[in-house]
């Protein structure tokens, strides 16, 4: 497997066991499984880069013109519909879910705080 498809591999998981952890009726040995697993690419700091990655192509979207066209038709419908509504600031919201502190903060609720113990 080539590290592109590892790293959406990763998330794709990291995305599926927050979903599992909050469905009581999922099998709790599913749940601890890939918590384990995760947690070894987290340890191995494979599932970082990942996060690194994806950080990368949050920033990108955000530089393309397309997303500043889709906010001008939003603020251009909210104004037309008489909507009194604060649009998101795009730059500012992935600047905090890009940031460091979200991403290890995102990873160790999701696989708890325990780092991986040698046996």
């Amino acid at each position: 497997m080539n590290k592109t498809d590892l790293h959406s591999s990763l998330l794709f998981l990291m995305l599926k066991l927050e979903e599992a952890k909050s469905n009581p009726m999922l099998d709790k040995n599913f749940v601890l499984a890939l918590t384990e697993v995760l947690r070894y690419f987290r340890d191995n700091g494979e599932l970082k880069k990942a996060y690194e990655i994806q950080k990368d192509s949050f920033i990108d979207l955000a530089k393309g013109n397309w997303a500043k066209w889709i906010m001008e038709i939003l603020a251009s419908k909210t104004q037309e519909d008489g909507v009194d509504v604060e649009l998101t600031n795009i730059d500012a919201l992935i600047k905090e879910c890009t940031s460091d502190e979200f991403i290890e903060k995102k990873i160790k609720d999701i696989l708890g705080d325990q780092a991986s113990k040698d046996e």
